[in-house]
């Protein structure tokens, strides 16, 4: 029993680093042929032919939990996961700017609409720590949570959407805003944390 339980885990070892070394692989081929060989790959890691645009060292991880629509631009250094009970879902029309970070780990949902636009670094994370004053937070459970971006939404760079944000259609969230709870559709967004400016 131990000797098969100890073939399972190297096995499983074994084939991440496979999966890391295949993964980094094609992360790092610049330029046109670069793209091309990130489409054709990531359509076999989804089992489906994806109509996508990515960039250098973009890491998707968790791909059971993440859905992509059409014409999506992820762009150079972003990272997209949805491990552990994680759903990430990516409407049509949808662009990333470089170095974003869009995380639904531990059971999290993010869900944005067609045609969303987000500058460079912006933040997805659905997942907080409880709160204990007499444990350090390295040792607490995770708080899942979600985040919805609804259709037409245009963020400036390095926009934050914590667990709890939801920004209706046609929204803009201004540069460097922190967002955390609800807002109304065609609403502008400024601050940390994002307060309602004016609609638009």
């Amino acid at each position: 029993m131990k000797f098969s339980l100890a073939v399972g885990k190297f096995a499983y070892f074994f084939l991440d680093e496979v999966y890391e070394f295949i993964d980094g692989t094609f992360a790092c081929i610049p330029g046109r042929t670069g793209r091309l060989l990130r489409l054709l790959y990531f359509s076999i890691l989804f089992r489906k032919v994806l109509s996508i645009s990515v960039g250098t060292n973009v890491r998707m991880r968790g791909i059971k939990g993440i859905s992509l629509g059409r014409n999506i631009i992820i762009g150079d250094n972003c990272f997209i996961s949805a491990r552990s009970g994680g759903k990430c879902v990516l409407g049509d029309n949808v662009a990333f700017n470089f170095s974003c970070h869009i995380n639904a780990d531990i059971s999290g949902s993010i869900v944005i609409g067609n045609d969303s636009l987000f500058g460079p670094n912006c933040l997805f994370r659905t997942t907080n720590h409880t709160s204990d004053s007499l444990l350090s937070p390295r040792y607490l459970p995770h708080q899942p949570g979600s985040i919805t971006i609804g259709e037409g939404v245009w963020c400036g760079a390095n926009c934050v959407f914590l667990r709890g944000a939801s920004v209706a259609s046609y929204s803009v969230v201004g540069a460097c805003a922190v967002v955390c709870k609800p807002f109304c559709e065609r609403a502008l967004l400024l601050g940390i944390p994002a307060s309602l400016k004016r609609l638009l």
